[in-house]
């Protein structure tokens, strides 16, 4: 027996392997007997369990990364526009320009 959130993600491994399989041009499919040949692994329950907490839990971890970098990528550019419209002045010291 399969856990939900476990098959759907080990589905999501083998989306690439069905790509590869579909045959046709005017009407796309897969060969029967290639579906029937997958290795579908099937471990405990318990395992089953872990893999999807796991997978799920980087999944989160990943989003909130993405989410932290899009902001920033944001405030960059609200501060590139600042300093190139003149809103926000640079400033210049001429002992740090001397030293150089």
């Amino acid at each position: 027996m399969f856990r939900v959130n476990y098959f759907f993600i080990y589905l999501q491994l083998l989306v690439e392997d069905f790509k590869k399989m579909n045959q046709g041009t005017s009407i796309n499919g897969i060969v029967r007997h290639d579906l029937e040949s997958t290795l579908i692994i099937q471990p405990c329950i318990d395992e089953q369990e872990k893999v999807a907490q796991k997978v799920f839990s980087l999944d989160r971890m990943i989003a909130d990364e993405n989410d932290g970098l899009h902001k920033y990528q944001q405030l960059k550019a609200a501060l590139m526009s600042d300093l190139l419209t003149g809103k926000v002045r640079v400033k210049y010291e001429k002992e740090t320009a001397e030293a150089q």
